[in-house]
């Protein structure tokens, strides 16, 4: 069945359409996005967040009514169904990105913007981000499902960035997601425009075990460079966990990196080796492990909630770039996770005749439980049609184009 369209929520008033990090309160919520809501809390609790603006989700909304698209929008968003076959969904949400990425940027809200993006220094370089007004809600993530570009430079290209993160609100794993959550609100998306840091180092950390193992671990996860090699799953980072009732880091497994992404001297983020001799060393000395951990105990408690934090490390000082609740957290689970393969076994997709088969696989545990199912070994999201529900999902590496197959499997290895 189709979904009825719920009208955007707002909180009281209405935002200036751009609005600077420095003045944004949890308060303003449906208008900022999670993201660039909890950004404004860290700032205004005084923790190191790099200088920023937002573009509001009242700015998107007036600019799709400018171009004569809300309606048409919401009309064609309503009528995308969750049950019908996943091809013709694809071809209508890709109809909605197009509609969504042609819509012109009102002159009135290009020059709130260029004047943003002058208080930030003479031609900066920036990270533009979105937050979705449903982000990181009690319950649900959309982290990493809406779209976000670093080391962006020149105003062309920074509205032509803005417009993208728009059009993201229709990529197929953030409608699925919508979908599948029965979230039936109006989409809507603010935009954070931010400084960029030139991260040494970068990664996430959660502030309590996602796993649900214990409170009292601080769990991070540490790269060189840019940390967008750690959210996408390029690289295997640096895995460490600090026990903060004695405050002594109790693991460590060394993570593999071949490539770091460092920003050149036009600002664009590239490739670039990382020496035989860097690779054999940890991304972070003890201490800063600590002091790290100590960072983010001080973030849960500004918070009041466990915390997933980014942040990064640039000339010995620590930026922190988002956080956003864990939302794994529940119930008592078992420390290690373990996956029972049935006979069905197959290989790139394909299905092949086994013996029955039990293994019991050792590694890091993402999330820690017991799951049973067949396999299947896929490459690319692209062959989520040979996944069944209840499959158990191997594949290289995953990222958030997979949410529609990641969403269907009893249980995943990478």
């Amino acid at each position: 069945m189709s979904m009825q369209l719920m009208p955007s929520t707002s909180g009281p008033g209405v935002l200036a359409p751009v609005r600077p990090l420095r003045d944004v309160r949890s308060d303003d919520l449906a208008h900022v996005g999670g993201k660039g809501a909890n950004l404004g809390e860290l700032m205004r609790a005084g923790f190191p967040v790099p200088w920023g603006f937002v573009v509001t989700s009242d700015a998107y909304l007036s600019a799709l009514e400018a171009a004569g698209e809300r309606e048409r929008v919401r009309v064609a968003f309503e009528a995308l169904d969750a049950t019908i076959d996943l091809e013709a969904r694809r071809t209508q949400i890709a109809e909605l990105r197009r509609r969504v990425q042609r819509i012109p940027i009102p002159d009135p809200l290009r020059g709130a913007i260029e004047e943003a993006l002058g208080t930030l220094g003479p031609d900066p370089i920036v990270a533009v981000r979105s937050s979705a007004t449903s982000e990181d809600a009690p319950g649900a993530s959309f982290a990493g499902m809406h779209e976000s570009y670093i080391g962006v430079r020149g105003t062309t290209e920074i509205l032509d960035a803005i417009r993208r993160c728009w059009a993201s609100l229709f990529s197929d794993r953030a409608v699925a997601y919508r979908l599948e959550q029965g979230i039936d609100e109006e989409p809507a998306i603010a935009v954070v425009v931010q400084l960029v840091v030139a991260s040494e180092a970068a990664g996430v950390m959660f502030t309590a075990d996602p796993g649900g193992r214990d409170a009292d671990l601080v769990v991070i996860e540490a790269a060189r460079g840019l940390g967008e090699v750690v959210v996408s799953g390029a690289v295997e980072p640096d895995h460490l966990e600090v026990d903060t009732r004695r405050w002594a880091i109790t693991v460590t497994h060394p993570g593999h990196q071949e490539e770091q992404l460092r920003l050149d001297d036009d600002g664009a983020p590239t490739s670039s080796a990382v020496s035989a001799s860097m690779r054999s060393r940890p991304v972070l000395t003890d201490d800063q492990v600590l002091e790290l951990a100590r960072l983010g105990r001080d973030i849960e408690t500004a918070f009041g909630r466990p915390q997933d934090v980014e942040w990064t490390l640039a000339g010995g000082a620590w930026r922190i770039v988002q956080t956003r609740p864990i939302t794994t957290l529940g119930g008592d689970v078992p420390p290690t996770s373990q996956v029972a393969v049935r006979s069905e076994a197959s290989f790139r997709g394909e299905p092949f005749p086994g013996e029955p088969l039990r293994a019991e696989l050792h590694g890091l545990a993402a999330s820690a439980g017991v799951a049973v199912g067949a396999v299947r070994i896929l490459t690319d999201p692209a062959q989520a049609a040979a996944f069944a529900d209840g499959d158990v999902l191997v594949a290289p590496t995953t990222s958030p184009d997979w949410v529609p197959v990641l969403r269907r499997a009893a249980a995943v290895v990478t």
